[in-house]
């Protein structure tokens, strides 16, 4: 965890809050799923298996780690790009048709807590391929 939080002196003791996490959850699955940790580090995890995961890890409020694996940028392109987010979180079943025309997300708080990098889960994925290669 300390080589993957690594950095240079000025941003030292600023770890960014999904950075954290997001690191937590990889170091988890890299033990507990592998399959599921290599799916999210490469971006090939499909909105469908994010959103059953989600609703594994946490049952009261699934959509908050479903929103960190997207905005973390750890699903498969084909499934978000150029796509509405009303109509991910709605194939993921966050959110229904009714719902669907007031639904207004703010994602504020995720871009400056991944520090605005879209791709933060290939990245701490990178890092610890790389750490895991010490001998």
């Amino acid at each position: 965890m300390g080589h993957v939080f690594s950095t240079d002196e000025t941003k030292k003791g600023r770890l960014l809050w999904c950075l954290g996490v997001g690191t937590l959850l990889m170091a988890a699955l890299k033990i507990g799923d592998p399959s599921l940790y290599t799916d999210l580090g490469t971006c090939n995890l499909k909105v469908k298996e994010a959103s059953e995961f989600s609703k594994k890890l946490d049952q009261t409020h699934p959509e908050w780690w479903f929103t960190l694996i997207l905005t973390g940028g750890g699903l498969f392109p084909g499934d978000v790009e150029n796509k509405e987010l009303v109509d991910i979180y709605r194939n993921a079943g966050f959110v229904s048709k009714e719902e669907a025309s007031q639904w207004v997300p703010d994602f504020g708080q995720w871009n400056s807590g991944w520090g605005h990098s879209s791709r933060r889960f290939n990245q701490i994925y990178t890092k610890i391929e790389e750490i895991s290669s010490w001998n």
